[in-house]
């Protein structure tokens, strides 16, 4: 026969247990709609323009809303196309280095918010690294 406390340390870590494995569980549905799981500019010169598109695809059949999109530094800005994707619609976050005020190696990330059909926030890395030298264009 089980002790009161033996039941309630079992209960305890039972709903912890759920817990800690629904929050992964639902970043999972989210992370499946984009095409890149980080993003890598590679060497940039200073100065210039910077800019990936990453591809987001509502694979599900509710609609997908994009509440928020932003990036955990100034080095970086992202908006996207859409906020609202039906099912089977794509769309785009334009993602822009500022290589004018930044140099060498920046780390950054890009962090999307989506709200419906249930909560989810999707972090996916930014890399680059800005040259010391200005390149021009004749």
């Amino acid at each position: 026969m089980l002790s009161k406390s033996s039941f309630r340390f079992g209960f305890l870590s039972a709903c912890l247990l759920m817990l800690s494995t629904s929050s992964s569980f639902g970043q999972e549905w989210a992370e499946k709609m984009f095409d890149k799981d980080k993003i890598d500019f590679g060497v940039i010169a200073r100065g210039s323009d910077a800019q990936f598109r990453l591809k987001i695809k509502n694979i599900y059949p509710s609609p997908v809303h994009i509440s928020n999109v932003r990036t955990t530094c100034g080095c970086s800005a992202a908006e996207p196309s859409k906020n609202i994707l039906e099912s089977g619609e794509e769309g785009y976050i334009q993602v822009k280095m500022d290589t004018a005020r930044f140099q060498r190696r920046k780390d950054s990330n890009v962090i999307i918010t989506i709200d419906a059909p249930q909560y989810a926030e999707v972090r996916i890395p930014i890399t680059a690294y800005i040259r010391t030298d200005v390149v021009f264009t004749p």
